[in-house]
């Protein structure tokens, strides 16, 4: 009895932590994260059968998905899955990290090999069993089996594995979102760099040059990032898919720091950020020359470094180029904010300091996109500060030239809704007579047009009163121009305060003549209306100075009810019923169908 407790504690010891078994069930997905046992293997010589003794200690995996940062070693996964059901199951089981260098999957049960898939970034992507940017491999299940799955995985880069297990159609609807993620921001990236392509022809400017230069570099970069370079544009250069992830991350790094500099203007704002952006920048040729001389391991971790390094000093480069004044310089903080936090998020996951999940893997995605965006705004708030800029000049030659007749209160953020009020008032101003404030003949021929085809359209009745201040030349011989100029600015008050507010409309149409359009107004009314202008006009004296003195209008009147004349003919008929007043005795109202 002792012997067999001795030998039952000496192989709990020696066989590490007992392996969890997970059930299989309905749902479509499951993470197999937190069921997984691991062992390192840093010799990498050890072999599937040497994983299934019992004499190797494994260790639970317990926290998100398995990430070991940069690690040379061979690590070996152990999944052990159940089918409880009485019918076949078939799932996909997926590593979604796509730049892993050599991926072995041994599918066994009570120890014999049932199948062994062979996967990997360094092996050609028509290999892989499953058309994915990512390692996708079909596992079958038999009712009652319990499958032990065994992963070999081996990289250069960082060593990542969430592992989830699919069924068969949630797999591709979720491969379908992914491709439409995907395909969406690979689609905004190149509208923003055909858009700013196109810019650069058009304005010459350096600036666009650099930045389409940094988009489509670090465009690139993602599509290697996320496995679908190597998927859709290099499926068989397995090296040079190594290659190429250094290559578009230095090109990054260097256009991007020419970019702030000339979007900045570092040469003359700071120098020593200037010289430091430079540095990198030419370090970043040196990474990549390294790459090919050394080992990806190596490169891959400096390469990293530097661009973070890069991302660091552009992001206080803008800090200072905003302090210093530069308006532009604010969507360029928080557009590279917000790449610093991707980058972070991004490059913490890969050396395993914080954890691998959807967030951190596609953080890279947002950040990116966003900052591509907001730099793409910076660009056209600048073209505007510099377009204001060159339009404040041409405007303050030209009030030099003109000797300086107009002052602008404002020269450099006039806004346009300031411009627009300004417009108003000056077409007011050349719509209303200096003198009496009330519209002028040009203001009446306009609304005499419009009022016209209104009430023509509508049969609606029409009116127009033509007056003329009866011996105005006597005021002004007696009591002079001063005088008489009082005189029509009272005359015109009088009739202003007359007529309907906002519906009739009253002008000086020239001299002492004054007109006024009565639209929506019958016969009967427009007589009440000429005759309680007559009426006060008659009754109110003018004073000027020391002069006291009163006049008398005579007013000709036109009313078409349905309104079947031109505005010319109104204004006519008008005018000769005036005639007639002035000729039938003067201070009297004459209406031009009573004639």
């Amino acid at each position: 009895m002792q012997f067999r407790l001795i030998w039952l504690l000496l192989y709990l010891l020696l066989s590490g932590p007992s392996a969890a078994q997970l059930q299989i069930d309905d749902k479509p997905s499951q993470s197999l994260d937190k069921t997984v046992f691991y062992f390192e293997d840093p010799s990498g010589q050890l072999t599937l059968s040497d994983m299934q003794a019992n004499t190797l200690k494994w260790y639970l995996n317990t926290s998100g998905a398995l990430s070991k940062g940069f690690s040379t070693s061979h690590w070996w996964l152990r999944i052990t899955i159940n089918n409880p059901d009485d019918k076949q199951k078939s799932c996909f089981l997926e590593v979604g990290h796509p730049l892993l260098d050599y991926i072995n999957v041994y599918i066994t049960q009570q120890g014999k090999l049932i199948r062994h898939y062979a996967s990997g970034d360094k092996l050609p992507f028509y290999s892989r069993p499953i058309d994915s940017p990512v390692f996708v491999f079909p596992i079958q299940w038999q009712p009652h089996q319990t499958l032990d799955i065994y992963l070999e995985i081996y990289s250069q880069g960082s060593i990542q594995a969430p592992l989830m297990l699919w069924k068969g159609d949630a797999y591709y609807s979720h491969l379908t979102h992914i491709e439409m993620m995907h395909g969406v921001y690979f689609g905004g990236m190149l509208s923003i760099i055909l858009f700013n392509t196109l810019l650069f022809f058009v304005l010459r400017d350096i600036k666009y040059l650099f930045y389409v230069s940094f988009v489509i570099s670090s465009t690139l970069l993602i599509a290697g990032l996320s496995g679908q370079a190597f998927r859709h544009l290099w499926p068989e250069a397995t090296r040079w898919n190594d290659v190429v992830i250094l290559l578009f991350m230095c090109l990054t790094s260097i256009f991007a720091g020419q970019f702030t500099n000339h979007f900045l203007g570092l040469k003359a704002l700071s120098l020593w950020c200037y010289r430091i952006i430079n540095a990198i920048g030419i370090f970043s040729i040196f990474v990549f020359i390294l790459s090919i001389l050394v080992s990806y391991h190596i490169a891959s971790q400096i390469a990293i470094a530097t661009g973070f390094t890069l991302a660091f000093f552009i992001l206080i480069s803008g800090v200072y180029g905003a302090y210093r004044g530069n308006r532009s310089a604010r969507y360029f903080i928080i557009s590279w904010f917000f790449l610093l936090v991707s980058l972070m998020a991004f490059l913490l996951s890969k050396l395993d300091f914080v954890p691998t999940n959807f967030l951190s893997e596609n953080a890279i995605f947002f950040g990116s996109i966003l900052e591509t965006v907001l730099l793409s705004l910076a660009l056209a708030d600048r073209i505007n500060s510099e377009r204001q800029l060159r339009y404040n000049a041409q405007k303050e030659l030209l009030d030099t030239s003109e000797r300086m007749k107009i002052e602008l209160e404002e020269q450099v953020s006039k806004r346009t809704h300031d411009l627009e009020e300004a417009n108003k008032k000056l077409e007011n101003l050349s719509n209303v007579d200096q003198l009496t404030r009330i519209y002028n003949r040009r203001y009446l021929e306009n609304a005499m047009k419009d009022e016209f085809k209104r009430c023509a359209r509508q049969k609606h009745p029409i009116s127009i009163l033509m007056l003329d201040v009866d011996f105005f030349k006597q005021v002004n011989d007696q009591y002079g121009h001063v005088a008489g100029d009082e005189c029509l600015v009272q005359v015109a008050d009088i009739i202003k305060k007359s007529v309907r507010a906002f519906i009739d409309t009253p002008a000086r149409y020239g001299g002492e003549e004054f007109c006024v359009l009565l639209p929506e107004s019958d016969l009967e009314s427009t007589r009440i209306v000429a005759e309680r202008i007559r009426e006060r006009i008659s009754e109110t004296n003018i004073v000027s100075g020391d002069a006291v003195f009163s006049v008398s209008v005579s007013i000709g009147l036109f009313s078409d009810d349905r309104c079947e004349s031109s505005a010319e003919q109104a204004l006519k008929y008008a005018d000769i019923a005036l005639y007639d007043a002035k000729k039938s005795g003067r201070n009297r109202v004459i209406l031009y169908n009573n004639i």
